[in-house]
């Protein structure tokens, strides 16, 4: 163990794996010298600043027979697994649309260097939502989009959009400045409603209505409610214990397990760019 200030140094030493948690900008050259040196390399979201970048590193990571692989985590936490759950088994029947929503404020630890981004706060915070989504519809494509900024006293940044996939449509709604921070996923199916509380780690489950009478009113909060102290409760455990860790305990471990035996990654290359 040791630290190092040389990038050839720590590259020349005896490692087979190599993780990149810098800023997204030095990702490509990193992620090239890593796997010039004969590393696997696990490197966090956004992949790369261009995707030209991700498919010169797709093509150069399968000539020299490594693997590079985004760190996607959120699609490894408890509550998208039991969502996932849901889909696969038929029990939320089949997917009508997605929904995406983030509210980021500015008072939330942000990184110091994302306004060097092109899109600024967006560009490095989108990819967990549009991955997500992505796992549900299938490849995704853009119909409309539409941005609107205030750079005054009350900085605030607004982005929607419409996005088809292949099993339905999406929306993705994301607000940088606003007053608190929340970042959900909501599946709308023909059997269940699926909202995922990314920040807590919970999913909450809830059935269609029949006639949005007294008792459909009453059952929905009931439900959804239950759900929700449920899963903080259990959240809020994990989190005093250290073991809260949305998804990265499971993406590492399967991605090393892909390195040892030659399987194919949890998330790959080109899901990267």
């Amino acid at each position: 163990p040791g630290s190092f200030h040389e990038l050839d140094r720590f590259l020349a030493q005896p490692l087979d794996v190599v993780s990149i948690c810098t800023p997204p900008s030095s990702h490509a050259a990193l992620i090239r010298a890593a796997l010039q040196a004969g590393k696997h390399v696990l490197v966090e979201k956004p992949m790369t600043v261009k995707s030209e970048e991700g498919k010169e590193l797709e093509i150069l990571a399968k000539e020299l027979g490594l693997i590079v692989c985004p760190t996607h985590n959120f699609l490894f936490s408890r509550s998208m697994t039991k969502a996932k759950s849901m889909l696969e088994t038929g029990k939320a029947g089949d997917v009508e649309s997605v929904m995406g929503i983030q509210l980021s404020s500015w008072r939330r630890r942000l990184p110091t260097w994302f306004d060097d981004l092109p899109g600024g706060l967006f560009f490095d915070e989108a990819p967990h939502l549009l991955y997500l989504m992505k796992f549900v519809l299938g490849d995704l494509a853009v119909e409309r989009s539409w941005f609107d900024a205030n750079d005054g006293p009350q900085r605030s940044e607004r982005i929607e959009a419409r996005l088809l996939g292949d099993s339905g449509s999406a929306y993705l709604s994301m607000w940088s400045g606003a007053p608190f921070s929340e970042w959900l996923l909501v599946v709308f199916c023909t059997r269940a409603v699926m909202i995922v509380d990314i920040f807590r780690d919970i999913m909450i489950n809830l059935p269609p209505e029949r006639g949005h009478n007294s008792r459909d009113v009453i059952g929905q909060v009931v439900r959804g409610t239950s759900q929700i102290w449920s899963g903080i409760s259990r959240s809020g455990m994990r989190l005093m214990r250290g073991t809260l860790l949305y998804g990265h305990d499971v993406l590492i471990r399967r991605f090393l397990d892909s390195v040892i035996t030659g399987e194919p990654p949890p998330v790959t290359t080109r899901d990267g760019y």
